[in-house]
């Protein structure tokens, strides 16, 4: 009888992952009736779609949870944000602590529509610029710009749908992509989205690029406590190097044409740290970026 009730609930949950995923999307035809906002997140493609009618969605980039030994950290499946606006637990609209939320607003996620352990949220990038990729605990990241306007059809449709999936966000068979938010570049395809997705590399890696669009490269690198990095950046001017701890919150090491830091010997100090190449410039600059570890 034990089992036959947790397969009947197994069944009904599947049902309504089902119909949330299969209500009217973007490029379908259909009911052009009011229908409740949901939102898609994409765990391979790092993107957010923000479905508010049928025909009418935005897609925005954004960071998600990092893969590990242990799988993909974070939720997957449907949650919900929380049932009232008013609650501060669930709604935060400018957050202040920890300081790297930079009093940006807070959306708290939960899978029973308010009840129970919420241990997940979309705010902003933590790190100086979002990092477009898979970098966060679970959470999901988004620009400030983006998390603000989203936050605002948030307080106006509580309980809203947010459903991660694993594989690309698609509507009408097509993968969906951000949004440009300025005027194409000719040769600096970043510039119209504002971003560039996130890159991994290998120790001993060495990269040929140019930054362009004003738009900062970030780059992982799997490290380990007591790893000596290397890190030297060959430009022509005006760009410079930083190393982000595992929580990508602010540059542990940084120069102009390089630097060497030594990863910290402690429990469970293992796992990817985050290179930026950043500067003040919106022109091309072409760069070689070499990184060693001993």
């Amino acid at each position: 009888m034990k089992h036959a009730e947790t397969t009947k609930r197994s069944i009904a949950g599947a049902a309504a992952m089902v119909a949330l995923l299969t209500l009217p999307a973007a490029g379908h035809g259909g009911d052009r009736a009011a229908v409740h906002p949901r939102l898609v997140v994409s765990l391979s493609g790092c993107t957010l779609r923000l479905q508010t009618a049928p025909g009418r969605a935005v897609v925005f980039p954004v960071g998600v949870g990092r893969l590990t030994d242990g799988g993909q950290e974070g939720p997957l499946g449907a949650l919900f944000t929380g049932p009232n606006p008013r609650d501060r637990d669930l709604y935060i609209p400018r957050r202040r602590l920890p300081a790297f939320h930079r009093g940006l607003p807070y959306l708290r996620l939960d899978r029973r529509r308010g009840k129970g352990v919420r241990p997940f949220g979309i705010h902003g990038p933590v790190s100086p610029t979002l990092i477009w990729g898979r970098v966060s605990r679970g959470c999901i990241r988004m620009r400030p710009a983006d998390i603000r306007r989203l936050y605002r059809v948030a307080v106006r449709h509580p309980s809203m749908p947010v459903i991660f999936i694993r594989g690309r966000d698609r509507v009408g068979g097509k993968a969906v992509v951000p949004a440009a938010t300025r005027p194409a570049v000719k040769g600096c395809p970043e510039a119209a989205v504002g971003l560039r997705r996130l890159r991994r590399l290998a120790t001993g890696a060495q990269v040929h690029d140019r930054r362009c669009g004003g738009v900062d490269h970030w780059y992982s690198i799997p490290l380990v406590g007591g790893d000596v990095t290397s890190v030297k950046l060959n430009h022509g001017g005006g760009l410079r190097v930083e190393l982000f701890g595992i929580k990508a919150i602010s540059a542990i090491a940084g120069g102009r044409h390089g630097f060497v830091h030594r990863i910290p010997r402690a429990p469970r100090n293992r796992g990817d740290r985050f290179i930026r190449i950043t500067g003040a410039g919106k022109g091309a600059v072409p760069y070689t970026l070499s990184v060693n570890v001993k």
